[in-house]
Formats: structure tokens, C-alpha cells, sequence
């Protein structure tokens, strides 16, 4: 589940990056490979045979066979079209708004742009994050987003507060859910299991003297 919505996550980041690129007919051979490779690499990790065969490369090392044997299953399972296509559209919402978010926030500051230009520079140092591998894509995806504004023009302090803010948003507000869901989650997952054992533990009540036991057949 991790690893498929990761990947589906950089698909809808990608294709809103592409897309946005045509729309502006700005340069953009580095977004298409980018985009290209997300989608062979979506591709490949719902193939069985894929799996199968690093399964028994890991023959040697059984635990790492059955690792890759039920990763293999899940992802497969997961790579259903319409599993995808609902998540795509989950995801590519998501990123939108996001990218919608930089835009207002741009206009707020006196360097208005228009809808597309905001979810290009969103997105492209969103993907400039992720390529970097460090821990939410932080540095590398603000130093991009920074260079995208001030190089159309937006002063650098416009810039970098919109940028600032934009993430505040996006990082800070998914670890606030993240804080409010956990906790919820845990006690929603007590709940039941306590209430099951009180059930258990408590007998049935023997029928009344001389009155005889329901029959739900009668």
C-alpha cells in the first residue's frame, strides 16, 4: 500500500507537470523523461512475472523471497484499473489544489500568475523533492520553486515567502491530520476489541423459573 501510493502520488504529480508544460509551451525534455519513467516503473511494479523473477533470484534467502513474494501480490492486486484510476483521481485532485494554493498566495502578494503557472512551479519542485530523496523533498523542492518564480520575474522575497508558506501548508497541514488521525484510529481500534471481551466475559442470563427457553423456530 506504501509503495503503490508513492508511485501513483508521483504519476498524478508528473501528468499535472506535462500537462502544465504544454499548456505554457515552455522547454520541459527533463519533465517528459521524469513522466515516462513513472509510468514504466507504474507499469513494471504491477507485473507478476516482475516479482516472480526477483523472488527467485532471492532464492538464497528465503525471508527476502517471501518478502518479494507478497509485495509482488499486493502491488498486483493494487494495480487493478479501476484501483488506479480512482486513486489517480484522488491524487490528481490533491495535487491540483495544492498547485492552486501557490497561486493565491502568489496573487496575495502582489505577483499575480495564472492558474497553470502555479501548479507548473508547484509540482515541478514537488518532483525535484522527490528525485532528491531527502525526507518530504525539503531544500531541494523550495530551492526549485525559488528559481522557477524569481526567474519570471518574481522578486526574491515574493518568492521565498510564497514558497514558505505554500509548504508550511502542505507539510504542516498533513502532519496535523496525521496527529488527529492517529489517536483516533487507535481508540476507534480499542473500542470494538473491548467491547468484544466485555461480551465474552459476561455469561448469558439463565431464563426465569419455570419459563422456558426462546425458541426463535416458534
Amino acid at each position: 500500500a506504501v509503495v503503490m501510493e508513492r508511485v501513483v502520488d508521483m504519476s498524478a504529480v508528473a501528468l499535472l507537470t506535462v500537462g502544465a508544460t504544454v499548456i505554457l509551451g515552455t522547454s520541459g525534455l527533463g519533465v517528459w523523461g521524469i513522466a515516462a519513467l513513472t509510468g514504466a516503473g507504474l507499469w513494471l511494479l504491477t507485473r507478476p512475472w516482475v516479482w516472480a523473477r526477483i523472488a527467485r533470484w532471492s532464492e538464497r534467502n528465503p525471508k527476502l523471497g517471501d518478502a518479494a513474494r507478497g509485495l509482488g501480490t499486493g502491488l498486483t492486486s493494487l494495480g487493478r484499473p479501476t484501483t488506479l484510476l480512482v486513486a489517480l483521481a484522488i491524487g490528481l485532485t490533491a495535487w491540483a489544489l495544492e498547485g492552486a494554493a501557490i497561486k493565491i498566495l502568489l496573487d496575495g502578494l502582489g505577483f499575480p500568475v495564472s492558474w497553470t503557472f502555479g501548479l507548473w512551479v508547484f509540482c515541478a519542485g514537488t518532483m525535484a523533492g522527490v528525485l532528491s530523496a531527502l525526507p518530504g523533498g525539503l531544500g531541494s523542492a523550495e530551492a526549485v520553486m525559488i528559481v522557477l518564480l524569481t526567474g519570471a520575474g518574481a522578486p526574491a522575497g515574493v518568492a521565498g515567502a510564497a514558497t514558505l508558506l505554500v509548504r508550511v501548508g502542505v507539510l504542516g497541514l498533513g502532519g496535523l491530520i496525521g496527529a488527529v488521525a492517529l489517536p483516533t484510529w487507535l481508540a476507534i481500534k480499542r473500542f470494538p476489541i473491548a467491547a468484544a471481551a466485555t461480551n465474552a466475559a459476561t455469561p448469558p442470563a439463565p431464563p426465569a423459573s419455570g419459563e422456558p427457553p426462546l425458541n426463535p423456530g416458534r
